[in-house]
Protein backbone atom coordinates (compact mmCIF):
# COMPACT_ATOMS: atom_id res chain seq x y z
CA UNK A 1 0.00 0.00 0.00
CA UNK A 2 1.35 3.43 -0.86
CA UNK A 3 1.60 5.72 2.10
CA UNK A 4 0.54 9.30 1.42
CA UNK A 5 1.63 11.62 4.16
CA UNK A 6 -0.24 14.78 3.10
CA UNK A 7 -4.01 15.18 2.98
CA UNK A 8 -6.03 18.26 2.12
CA UNK A 9 -8.47 19.03 4.92
CA UNK A 10 -11.20 21.66 5.02
CA UNK A 11 -14.31 22.32 7.01
CA UNK A 12 -17.27 24.65 6.90
CA UNK A 13 -18.79 25.87 10.14
CA UNK A 14 -22.08 27.43 11.25
CA UNK A 15 -20.08 30.21 12.91
CA UNK A 16 -16.61 31.07 14.14
CA UNK A 17 -16.86 30.11 17.83
CA UNK A 18 -17.39 26.51 18.89
CA UNK A 19 -17.82 27.72 22.50
CA UNK A 20 -20.96 29.60 21.39
CA UNK A 21 -22.55 26.42 20.01
CA UNK A 22 -21.40 26.77 16.40
CA UNK A 23 -20.80 23.43 14.68
CA UNK A 24 -18.66 21.92 11.95
CA UNK A 25 -21.28 21.34 9.25
CA UNK A 26 -19.32 20.12 6.20
CA UNK A 27 -16.03 18.29 5.89
CA UNK A 28 -13.74 17.67 2.96
CA UNK A 29 -10.66 15.45 2.73
CA UNK A 30 -8.46 15.01 -0.32
CA UNK A 31 -5.53 12.89 -1.40
CA UNK A 32 -4.99 14.71 -4.69
CA UNK A 33 -7.76 15.91 -6.97
CA UNK A 34 -9.57 12.59 -7.52
CA UNK A 35 -9.41 10.87 -4.13
CA UNK A 36 -11.85 12.94 -2.13
CA UNK A 37 -14.34 12.54 0.65
CA UNK A 38 -16.91 15.18 1.50
CA UNK A 39 -20.03 15.21 3.59
CA UNK A 40 -22.48 17.42 5.39
CA UNK A 41 -22.36 16.77 9.15
CA UNK A 42 -25.82 16.44 10.63
CA UNK A 43 -26.77 18.20 13.85
CA UNK A 44 -30.28 18.49 15.31
CA UNK A 45 -31.83 21.97 15.07
CA UNK A 46 -31.88 22.26 18.88
CA UNK A 47 -28.08 21.87 18.97
CA UNK A 48 -27.37 24.30 16.15
CA UNK A 49 -26.24 27.88 16.65
CA UNK A 50 -25.80 29.72 13.35
CA UNK A 51 -24.07 32.96 12.43
CA UNK A 52 -25.84 34.35 9.32
CA UNK A 53 -22.57 35.62 7.80
CA UNK A 54 -20.89 32.23 8.16
CA UNK A 55 -23.92 30.45 6.74
CA UNK A 56 -23.89 32.80 3.73
CA UNK A 57 -20.26 31.92 2.99
CA UNK A 58 -20.94 28.22 2.39
CA UNK A 59 -24.66 28.33 1.59
CA UNK A 60 -25.54 25.15 3.49
CA UNK A 61 -29.04 25.43 4.91
CA UNK A 62 -30.09 24.61 8.47
CA UNK A 63 -32.38 21.96 7.00
CA UNK A 64 -29.53 20.31 5.06
CA UNK A 65 -27.47 20.21 8.27
CA UNK A 66 -30.36 18.78 10.28
CA UNK A 67 -30.92 16.07 7.65
CA UNK A 68 -27.22 15.25 7.12
CA UNK A 69 -25.52 12.06 8.29
CA UNK A 70 -24.74 11.95 11.99
CA UNK A 71 -21.41 13.03 13.42
CA UNK A 72 -20.64 9.39 14.26
CA UNK A 73 -21.39 8.22 10.72
CA UNK A 74 -19.21 10.94 9.19
CA UNK A 75 -16.38 10.17 11.63
CA UNK A 76 -16.48 6.47 10.71
CA UNK A 77 -16.53 7.25 6.97
CA UNK A 78 -13.62 9.70 7.23
CA UNK A 79 -11.60 7.19 9.22
CA UNK A 80 -12.28 4.49 6.63
CA UNK A 81 -11.35 6.91 3.83
CA UNK A 82 -7.93 7.54 5.40
CA UNK A 83 -7.03 4.07 6.71
CA UNK A 84 -7.74 2.41 3.36
CA UNK A 85 -5.10 4.69 1.79
CA UNK A 86 -2.34 4.76 4.38
CA UNK A 87 -1.15 3.01 7.51
CA UNK A 88 0.22 6.17 9.11
CA UNK A 89 -1.26 9.39 10.42
CA UNK A 90 -1.34 12.12 7.77
CA UNK A 91 -0.19 15.73 7.81
CA UNK A 92 -3.18 17.99 7.15
CA UNK A 93 -2.71 20.60 4.44
CA UNK A 94 -4.92 23.65 4.11
CA UNK A 95 -5.42 27.37 4.44
CA UNK A 96 -5.02 28.20 8.16
CA UNK A 97 -5.59 24.51 8.86
CA UNK A 98 -3.70 24.41 12.19
CA UNK A 99 -5.20 27.58 13.58
CA UNK A 100 -8.80 27.04 12.50
CA UNK A 101 -9.85 23.71 10.97
CA UNK A 102 -7.92 21.26 13.18
CA UNK A 103 -9.46 22.43 16.49
CA UNK A 104 -12.94 21.96 15.00
CA UNK A 105 -12.08 18.48 13.69
CA UNK A 106 -10.56 17.48 17.05
CA UNK A 107 -13.68 18.65 18.87
CA UNK A 108 -16.23 17.04 16.53
CA UNK A 109 -14.22 13.93 15.58
CA UNK A 110 -11.86 12.97 18.44
CA UNK A 111 -11.37 9.33 17.38
CA UNK A 112 -10.67 10.25 13.75
CA UNK A 113 -8.26 12.97 14.85
CA UNK A 114 -6.38 10.67 17.21
CA UNK A 115 -6.14 7.79 14.75
CA UNK A 116 -5.63 9.59 11.44
CA UNK A 117 -4.22 13.10 11.91
CA UNK A 118 -0.57 13.77 12.63
CA UNK A 119 0.11 16.67 14.99
CA UNK A 120 2.13 18.41 12.26
CA UNK A 121 0.28 20.38 9.59
CA UNK A 122 1.13 22.35 6.46
CA UNK A 123 -0.41 25.81 6.55
CA UNK A 124 -0.53 27.06 2.98
CA UNK A 125 -1.01 30.70 4.04
CA UNK A 126 2.24 30.65 6.01
CA UNK A 127 4.07 28.66 3.34
CA UNK A 128 3.04 31.03 0.57
CA UNK A 129 3.98 34.13 2.56
CA UNK A 130 7.34 32.63 3.50
CA UNK A 131 8.19 31.56 -0.02
CA UNK A 132 6.78 34.47 -1.97
CA UNK A 133 9.67 36.92 -1.44
CA UNK A 134 7.20 39.75 -1.91
CA UNK A 135 7.43 41.65 1.37
CA UNK A 136 3.99 40.23 2.15
CA UNK A 137 2.08 42.24 -0.44
CA UNK A 138 -1.18 40.32 -0.62
CA UNK A 139 -1.67 40.41 -4.40
CA UNK A 140 1.78 38.98 -5.06
CA UNK A 141 1.43 36.44 -2.25
CA UNK A 142 -1.85 35.25 -3.78
CA UNK A 143 -0.15 34.82 -7.16
CA UNK A 144 2.77 33.01 -5.53
CA UNK A 145 0.33 30.73 -3.68
CA UNK A 146 -1.21 29.70 -6.99
CA UNK A 147 2.23 28.78 -8.36
CA UNK A 148 3.19 26.85 -5.22
CA UNK A 149 -0.11 25.02 -5.04
CA UNK A 150 0.27 24.05 -8.69
CA UNK A 151 3.93 23.04 -8.42
CA UNK A 152 3.89 21.31 -5.03
CA UNK A 153 0.38 19.97 -4.69
CA UNK A 154 -0.83 19.71 -8.27
CA UNK A 155 -3.56 22.36 -8.28
CA UNK A 156 -4.48 25.96 -7.58
CA UNK A 157 -5.90 27.06 -4.22
CA UNK A 158 -9.31 27.25 -5.88
CA UNK A 159 -9.15 23.76 -7.39
CA UNK A 160 -7.74 22.34 -4.14
CA UNK A 161 -10.68 23.81 -2.22
CA UNK A 162 -13.08 22.46 -4.84
CA UNK A 163 -11.44 19.04 -4.61
CA UNK A 164 -11.89 18.88 -0.86
CA UNK A 165 -15.47 20.14 -0.85
CA UNK A 166 -16.94 18.69 -4.05
CA UNK A 167 -16.36 15.61 -6.17
CA UNK A 168 -14.83 16.81 -9.47
CA UNK A 169 -17.00 15.58 -12.37
CA UNK A 170 -14.07 13.90 -14.14
CA UNK A 171 -13.12 11.72 -11.16
CA UNK A 172 -14.73 8.46 -10.09
CA UNK A 173 -16.71 8.68 -6.88
CA UNK A 174 -14.86 7.39 -3.80
CA UNK A 175 -17.75 7.46 -1.31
Amino acid sequence: MSAPIFMGLDGEMTGLDMHQGHKLCQVGLSFGACETYNSIVGWPHRDLACNPESMAVHGISRQAIAEGPSRGTVEAEMTQFVVTRTTQRVHSVGWNVAGFDIPWFRSAFPEFSQRCLHYRTVDLNALCFALSHTDNEYKRVKEASKRWARDILGGTPETMRQATMRQPPSCPSIT
